[in-house]
């Protein structure tokens, strides 16, 4: 699956009304470019990565704020409403976004993928924001894993579906 042309389409609640993906594999790369792209605040039932390439951005997530530099990486959980500008002495900055339903891990509301791992990060709030850098192993690991996610997708490598659900189970098993 190639990358998505990153747009964002919301309704009058903010409500992002993009697919992500397909129904039969629900998950999207995008590459964002900024400036170039404008981000509309805008909330998903949808879990995301972000990985910052280069450059520096302000992340507006929730009632937060966030200062991301290259190399550092964020997840937001569901229904999260969230945008991102450049930071105000940064000129250009290169985004990796991994969009996907959380039933792409899960599978059936009910399994014990879902009980014991996905619901915890659908429903807790106040970790329903989470900021990577590569200061400590374990974040410097989902930030490595994120990276294949994305890129098995965005380059559509043979069998880029076992890939990216085994790297984001790997990456929730971890969170």
């Amino acid at each position: 699956m190639p990358l998505s042309p990153a747009e964002t389409h919301t309704d009058v609640t903010n409500w992002e009304t993009k697919a992500h993906g397909t129904h039969a594999f629900p998950a999207a790369c995008y590459l964002v470019e900024l400036p170039g792209h404008r981000f509309k605040a805008h909330w998903h039932t949808e879990l995301e990565f972000i990985t910052v390439v280069s450059g520096q951005i302000k992340l507006y997530a929730g009632a937060r704020q966030f200062l991301l530099s290259e190399g550092m990486g964020a997840f937001l959980g569901t229904n999260v409403l969230h945008t991102a500008e450049l930071a105000e002495h940064c000129r250009h900055a290169i985004l990796r976004h991994t969009v996907f339903h959380p039933r792409l891990i899960g599978g059936y509301d009910g399994s014990i993928f879902w009980e014991k791992y996905l619901d915890p990060l659908t429903t807790d709030i106040e970790g329903a924001v989470r900021i990577f850098n590569v200061e400590s192993d374990w974040q410097r690991e989902i930030l490595a894993l994120h990276t294949k996610v994305w890129e098995s997708i965005a380059q559509d490598w043979p069998g880029y579906e076992i890939t990216a659900r085994n790297n984001l189970s790997q990456i929730l098993l971890i969170l």
